[in-house]
């Protein structure tokens, strides 16, 4: 029996008031030990030495308390008032069944009949009560206590974590935490790697060899099982399961398993292990264990995010170099060198290859990299090498995993690579090689490698002019890029901004991370959508883009959306086929326009109207905001770095249009811009903005081409009309 609390004062009065009433001169309470022995726990003018519980009266206490009987038995046993007592009966405390010790009375002078013996036995029964009551308040008060210290622990444990952004980091100090929480002789994590195996990254107290093996499949042996099933698991003694399993340490007498549970997956497993002879777990410290492994899960998602994060700003300040190096009039080899170790530095590519067609398109040649040495490798064919004829040929994407067995792209620096086709448009001009020496790339990563090869494709194309078509085509993406770079710079500033305000939470404020992390995860994402978007509209080279009219109709829906506005859509007269340049020139003005609105306007009431008449189409976008200094504004743009409003003049002039702008401070502000059908033949090498129409390469929009097209449509209502239910 555990032992209770003595409280000061209640047990000695109670002796006392007990042995008046059954006419003793001494009393004991004397309690069963685990080991079998008795002790004393509290008496009343008893004054016997150490031990005596098992040599009175012959053994009768420990008999008494064995066999469940009233003993009695001749005893001199010194008293505290000086007598001697010359009898004792012993009769068993019994509780729930179970004999928890005995209750001794002591007479200085005659003996204990039956009706005595009867007598001390309801005494026993009235003790046994007591000793219930009080074992139970001091059984309480020990768990309060566990449970308190248990709490402050993980209060601490979560502070520390808070701020932590790496998961290392978070995985060492939860792995020490744990065993202070536990007082285990041993913690170990387990996280779930690319591969879908479980690997130990952290432990304390553990053999290594043990750890250093510690490798499992999801669902083989017991961590597997527990990140398997998402259950946790409590284990004692010698491991031997139904399930399946069994342990690997024999030393380990109990042991805690449970699994890191994020928000929509088991990350991992935590193992906290008791050598064996200590029986310290139970049911209550597996619950724990659940509880705490949840927090050091949500430390873990919160990194990751914070890496995601990261790694999404890293590659949106490539794109913008990359763009920035395309729109360049320095040597285009000298750039592309700069773009591969750009990208070989901040993305942590251990080698990256820029491999370029030859020989009509039979051989690759290296014309950029990082990572080779001093001495460069040959032209490779593409023939007989499967995994170049699938990015090259084929135009995919590829992880490759080489071994020991280096291809002739490769590089003795790394054995894992991810090939992607460069590409002009549609068509594939070279495999851009990323390799890393360990690791593993995950989806996004051959995500990320493809839009790169998107984007090297312009400037590799402009290292590779040689005549007249290829520096148009070399102005047409500059001119694009352009576009690109000036679109991101807000965006990529909101994002930097987001990261910024994680950084201060990190350090001030932890529990408003998850929102400051959410919002930069949506801006981080929003852009490279953006930027994607845009690469898959340079590669689409069919009819299925979108029309004019319903791409402003998007801008539109994007407009409402983001700002709450009503904004009316009219569309007026027949839809034209329009030259793809035009097209491209209405929809960025609009966005512009629609984009101006929503920042500065200030106003509560938009209207568009797209007119198609006889020799022109106009756009007219009008709100009734807060108005601005037209010449002012257009005056000082330039030195304020606001390019917006010269950009819509400039895109207009470029297709022999032009553009109108009226505004009065409190009246609202017009925008308005004509564009004649015809703007001139154009040689179109790239395909146009997300959502605008088709522009095929090499191809120049015939006039006669675009009457028969008019005549074509002339009858059909519009399309803003029939989306917007207006004729």
């Amino acid at each position: 029996m555990n032992e209770p609390r003595r409280e000061a004062g209640f047990w000695p009065d109670k002796l006392t008031s007990l042995a008046g009433l059954l006419k003793v001169d001494a009393l004991a309470v004397v309690l069963a030990m685990r080991d079998g022995s008795a002790l004393t726990y509290v008496q009343h003018n008893l004054a016997a030495p150490e031990g005596w519980e098992s040599r009175a009266a012959g053994g009768a206490i420990p008999r008494a308390i064995t066999e469940r009987a009233p003993r009695t038995g001749p005893q001199d046993v010194a008293l505290s008032d000086g007598k001697t007592a010359k009898t004792l009966c012993a009769v068993p405390i019994v509780w729930q069944d179970a004999a928890i010790g005995a209750l001794v009375a002591f007479r200085t002078s005659g003996m204990f009949e039956p009706a005595d013996a009867l007598a001390v036995t309801g005494g026993a029964g009235l003790v046994a009560v007591e000793l219930a009551e009080t074992n139970a308040l001091w059984r309480a008060q020990q768990a309060s206590s566990a449970v308190t210290q248990r709490e402050r622990l993980r209060a601490e444990l979560q502070r520390e974590l808070a701020p932590l952004a790496d998961q290392d980091a978070i995985l060492t100090t939860a792995t020490a935490r744990l065993a202070e929480i536990f007082g285990a002789d041993g913690v170990s994590m387990m996280l779930v790697d690319p591969t879908g195996d479980l690997v130990t990254r952290a432990a304390v107290g553990l053999r290594e060899d043990v750890v250093r093996r510690a490798r499992r499949k999801i669902g083989e042996g017991i961590s597997g099982w527990v990140a398997k099933e998402g259950k946790p698991l409590l284990l004692q003694g010698k491991v031997e399961d139904a399930r399946g399993f069994s342990g690997v340490d024999p030393s380990i007498g109990g042991a805690l398993v449970a699994p890191l549970k994020g928000e929509h997956k088991v990350l991992g497993v935590v193992n906290v292990k008791a050598r064996d002879g200590e029986s310290k777990y139970g049911e209550e410290q597996l619950q724990d264990l659940a509880t705490v492994a949840q927090d050091v899960a949500g430390a873990l998602e919160r990194a990751e995010q914070v890496r995601h994060l990261e790694e999404d700003r890293r590659q949106a300040l490539v794109l913008y170099e990359l763009s920035r190096l395309v729109m360049q009039t320095g040597d285009p080899q000298t750039d592309l060198a700069s773009a591969a170790m750009m990208l070989a530095d901040t993305l942590h590519h251990d080698v990256l290859g820029i491999w370029i067609a030859q020989a009509n398109d039979t051989m690759l040649r290296l014309r950029a990299g990082a990572g080779y040495g001093e001495v460069l490798p040959s032209d490779v064919p593409v023939a007989g090498d499967a995994a170049l004829q699938g990015a090259f040929g084929e135009r995919r994407t590829y992880r490759v995993d080489v071994g020991d067995a280096r291809p002739g792209w490769g590089s003795a620096k790394a054995s894992v690579y991810v090939l992607a086709p460069v590409m002009v448009g549609p068509q594939s001009i070279g495999v851009l090689a990323i390799g890393r020496t360990d690791g593993f790339f995950e989806p996004a990563d051959l995500d990320f490698a493809t839009t790169l090869g998107d984007y090297l494709g312009a400037l590799v194309q402009r290292a590779v002019s040689k005549d007249e078509l290829h520096h148009i085509a070399a102005a047409e993406r500059r001119r694009i890029a352009q576009e690109l770079h000036d679109g991101l710079a807000q965006e990529l500033t909101g994002v930097v901004l987001a990261l910024e305000g994680c950084q201060r939470a990190l350090e001030r404020d932890p529990d408003v991370l998850p929102t400051q992390l959410a919002k930069a995860a949506r801006d981080a994402r929003a852009c490279l959508a953006d930027i994607r978007q845009y690469m898959t509209a340079l590669r689409q080279q069919d009819s299925a883009a979108l029309s004019l009219p319903l791409t402003v109709s998007r801008l539109v829906d994007d407009l409402r959306r983001a700002s709450g506005l009503s904004v009316q859509v009219e569309e007026l007269g027949a839809e034209r086929a329009l030259p793809p340049q035009v097209e491209r020139a209405i929809v960025r003005i609009a966005q512009e326009a629609l984009h101006n609105i929503a920042q500065h306007a200030q106003g509560s009431l938009a209207k568009v109207v797209l007119h198609y008449d006889d020799d022109a189409v106009t756009l007219t976008i009008e709100d009734n905001g807060k108005g601005f200094p037209v010449d002012e504004t257009i005056a000082g743009a330039e030195q304020r770095g606001r390019f917006g409003l010269l950009g819509m003049k400039e895109r207009a002039e470029s297709v022999a249009g032009n553009l109108a702008i009226r505004s009065q401070m409190g009246q609202g502000t017009l925008v308005q811009a004509r564009m004649p059908y015809q703007s001139g033949p154009r040689l179109n090498v790239v395909p146009a903005w997300p959502g605008s129409p088709r522009a095929d390469v090499g191809e120049e929009v015939a006039p006669e081409v675009i009457e028969e097209d008019v005549e074509e449509m002339g009858d059909r209502r519009g399309f803003l009309g029939r989306l917007f239910g207006q004729r």
